[in-house]
């Protein structure tokens, strides 16, 4: 057998098991619902005439009653013999007959229709109550279904039977039947069009069951009809609901007594209020509130009955961790993503109209389930970059694929015993459209088998219900809605239009028993889920500058855009390169650190010997912003010509970081005065000159501890001291001409190069200069200074850790004119490469940040 006819009949196969699994569910039509009228009339009126023929209902005077024997609750009995009035209850069963109740029981029997007419007459109105409820639950999308008709007439039926049975032999009111019961249950189980007529149906079946009297039907149908009108469609708290109904069943049929007994006797009935045991007038009041209170029970075996899903079994199968759910999550993971949205997306419609929002949900979870078992036929579970395998398949080899999705999960779901109407919505959400993909590209290939359109089209149901419709668009929707380029209002208001309309065009929601404004609040809820899933979000530091640097390449790579690492600054950056804390919780170095100490390293092989200066922190009692005051002794000596420049990572002394609000930073200025050598004769050899320091070189000079609390304006009088002092000395030492004593210059300067940090109390301290807006940050360097003759050793006694005051440290006042002309220019010091402080908030823990001086 040819490939070609073999995978024809292979594909034929699947269409017919589909066709097969997916059937529609039976509806009534107008001739089954005629049939379903006479079955139920037939069975029905024997029950109501079975105190005629099933038992001898003679009652003797003097012998017990063998059934209880009733008049017409309001007309009563007068055959121009006896009269009766005053109740229904003429015996009791069981109970010795007197005279005059024997009497009245026998004129009630004359008075009976007997016989083949009675029966056909019981008949015949039975008939035309269920041929009009039948003809009424066609107008509601579930009511029309054959198997919810055939429960509603058999409960009907059921329920006349253990009726009349309780009438015969108790002395209960038959205005004590909970019948709004009938219209309580089919109302929270479909809706309110079902619920009124089962109602209705149930009420007066019920007023036939005893002596007719008008006055008997009317109020068992006020109760019912009241106890379902007050449940409304949109779904609410069934507890709240059953309790409702039954207060106003009980109220309306309270009042219907009330009236009806005032028409026909002319009197308020309050007199039957002295013996409540008898009293049709409670009894009337106590059917609606038992009803109310009976509804929950029965609630569940009735939509078990009828092939609906109880509220329990969807609360289960709701649960995320069903077997059925964790294999399609994890097999099929991008369908699961698309059942999950359009799960969200569905719920939300179907309550804008009233519908079971909970069974979309659940029905969305699990209608692609049989796309768990071949999940590489879907693009959505493809990788990126993979191919499909459709690319190597014929267009109706690859429907066949699709359509299997179907049959598959169907065949899966039964064999896990799923509730029907969790299938429908696996055969339910394609209806019998087209895969317009694979019969476009039938036909662009030139359609070389001659196919036609019917073999591209799912043989399956279009949707039954108004559930599995909402689903059958939001499935169309989620799916085309992760195609639009430009998610604005006008975009999606017209893709949501062009799919709702598109399948109310092809007939796909003719049976569905959506209404045009149904539809109409399915689009607007679809368009406003839509628009708030696209919602925006502001852009992050680092996504600007990967933009950036996206939009220009060569910024980055002629260094004016900062990579992330270098211009780490922000918290969510540090949060992205820094290494995170280890147990102790000690920072680590940052990558930018690191960075910026080997560039320092290999920029000091290069220079030359330059003096070794070493500091320590010195005490100060200060409890604000901790103070690092260099006081430095210098011993200059010249270096020997021929000495190489000695190894860096031996003679590297870096600034030790403090944790956050405490920062140690030097103060630019020179050794104390030395004296310097002749500028006009430089002395080669290596003798120093001589120094006026009073410590020695290796001796370090501490600073003498301040007040346990200075003022400000003493702190800034020893600053400005110390900082004319540093003044006069770098003078001097660039009067000299020897080029190493300039070196040792240059090395002070740059390892002290900043100013005291001062606490920011009442008087404020001068106000540092502002940064200029865009000047990229310094980054902390650690220097490296060579030198053997000259030594600096700075003490300075330990810091007191201060508490967060989120006070603003910026670059010191300028200490010569040449780099005060510089900070007011540019904001930083052109020759300075140590650490600046900026303002960071009280509450950060952060280390400060650094700026690094423009290239």
């Amino acid at each position: 057998m040819p490939a070609s006819n073999r995978t024809s009949r292979q594909i034929l196969a699947g269409r017919h098991r589909l066709a097969e699994l997916g059937v529609r569910r039976p509806r009534v039509n107008l001739t089954i619902g005629l049939l379903l009228a006479l079955a139920f009339a037939l069975v029905v009126a024997p029950i109501v005439t079975a105190d005629r023929w099933l038992v001898d209902a003679t009652v003797t005077e003097g012998r017990a009653a063998p059934v209880t024997v009733r008049l017409r609750t309001f007309q009563g009995l007068d055959d121009g013999e006896v009269i009766g009035r005053g109740g229904s209850v003429i015996v009791a069963a069981g109970e010795r007959a007197t005279a005059a109740q024997a009497a009245l029981a026998a004129a009630a029997h004359r008075n009976a229709p007997r016989g083949p007419a009675a029966f056909a007459a019981f008949a015949a109105v039975l008939f035309v109550l269920a041929a009009g409820v039948t003809h009424h639950l066609r107008r509601s999308n579930p009511g029309r279904l054959l198997r919810v008709q055939l429960v509603l007439l058999g409960s009907v039926a059921a329920a006349a039977a253990l009726i009349k049975l309780l009438l015969l032999t108790t002395p209960l009111s038959v205005l004590a039947i909970p019948v709004a019961l009938g219209a309580v249950v089919p109302t929270l189980a479909f809706d309110r069009t079902v619920g009124l007529a089962a109602g209705v149906l149930t009420a007066l079946v019920t007023s036939l069951l005893v002596p007719f009297d008008v006055g008997v039907s009317a109020v068992l149908v006020v109760q019912a009809v009241a106890a379902a009108i007050v449940i409304p469609e949109r779904p609410r708290p069934r507890l709240s609901l059953t309790l409702a109904s039954g207060a106003s069943a009980t109220l309306a049929a309270a009042l219907t007594y009330l009236a009806f007994s005032y028409l026909s006797r002319g009197v308020v009935p309050t007199a039957e209020l002295a013996d409540p045991a008898r009293s049709s007038w409670l009894a009337a009041a106590a059917g609606g509130a038992l009803a109310g209170t009976l509804a929950l029970v029965l609630l569940p075996p009735f939509q078990l009955a009828c092939g609906e899903i109880t509220q329990a079994r969807l609360v289960a199968l709701e649960d995320l961790s069903h077997p059925m759910l964790k294999q399609i999550a994890e097999k099929a993971p991008g369908t699961w993503q698309h059942s999950l949205a359009m799960a969200n997306m569905a719920e939300i419609a179907a309550n804008s109209i009233g519908a079971n929002g909970r069974l979309v949900r659940v029905g969305a979870y699990f209608h692609d389930l049989g796309k768990s078992l071949q999940p590489t036929y879907f693009i959505e579970n493809l990788a990126p970059g993979e191919p499909s395998p459709h690319d190597r398949l014929a267009p109706e080899v690859s429907c066949d694929a699709i359509f299997a999705h179907v049959t598959e999960g169907i065949a899966v779901a039964r064999r896990a015993k799923l509730p029907e109407r969790i299938i429908d919505f696996m055969h339910m959400h394609h209806g019998d459209g087209v895969l317009e993909y694979f019969w476009a590209k039938c036909q662009d290939s030139g359609n070389p088998r001659r196919l036609t359109v019917e073999d591209f089209r799912y043989p399956g149901v279009p949707p039954q219900s108004r559930e599995t419709a909402i689903l059958a668009i939001c499935d169309a929707v989620e799916a085309a809605s992760r195609t639009l380029k430009r998610p604005d209002e006008r975009s999606i208001e017209n893709l949501v239009q062009r799919i709702v309309y598109g399948k109310l065009h092809l007939g796909q929601l003719d049976e569905s028993g959506l209404s045009m404004g149904d539809l109409r609040r399915v689009n607007d809820s679809l368009k406003e889920t839509i628009r708030h899933a696209h919602h925006g979000r502001i852009e992050y530091p680092w996504q600007r500058e990967a933009a950036a640097a996206d939009a220009d390449p060569g910024a980055s790579d002629s260094g004016s855009v900062k990579t992330v690492a270098e211009r780490a600054v922000t918290v969510t950056q540090r949060l992205m390169n820094e290494p995170r804390l280890d147990s102790l919780d000690a920072p680590r170095p940052l990558q930018w650190e690191s960075a910026a100490s080997s560039s320092a390293q290999l920029a000091a092989r290069a220079a030359p010997a330059r003096p070794t200066v070493s500091a320590t922190p010195a005490p100060s009692p200060d409890a604000g912003i901790a103070n690092t005051v260099p006081m430095p002794a210098v011993t200059p000596a010249p270096a020997p010509p021929a000495t190489p420049a000695p190894d860096p990572e031996t003679a590297t002394v870096a600034l030790r970081k403090e944790p956050a609000q405490i920062v140690e930073e030097p103060v630019a200025a020179p050794a104390p005065a030395a004296a310097p050598a002749p500028a006009a004769a430089p002395a080669p050899a290596p003798a120093p000159a001589a120094a006026p320091a009073p410590a020695a070189a290796s001796a370090p000079v501490a600073a003498p501890a301040p007040a346990p609390d200075p003022e400000p304006d003493k702190k800034s009088q020893w600053a400005s001291k110390l900082a004319a002092r540093l003044d006069t000395m770098l003078d001097e030492v660039e009067a000299a001409s020897d080029p190493e004593t300039e070196a040792v210059a240059d090395a002070v300067e740059d390892a002290l190069a900043v100013e005291p940090t001062r606490r920011v109390t009442p008087p404020p301290p001068p106000q540092p200069l502002p940064l200029v807006q865009g000047t990229p940050r310094r980054k902390p360097t650690t220097h490296e200074i060579d030198g053997e003759e000259i030594e600096a050793t700075i003490e300075l006694s330990p810091q007191v850790r201060p508490e967060p005051s989120g006070l603003i440290v910026g670059p010191p006042p300028a200490t010569r004119p040449g780099r005060a002309a510089t900070q007011e220019a540019t904001g930083v010091f052109a020759d300075d490469d140590g650490p600046t402080v900026v303002r960071k908030p009280a509450s950060s823990m952060l280390p400060p940040r650094a700026r690094q001086k423009p290239e």
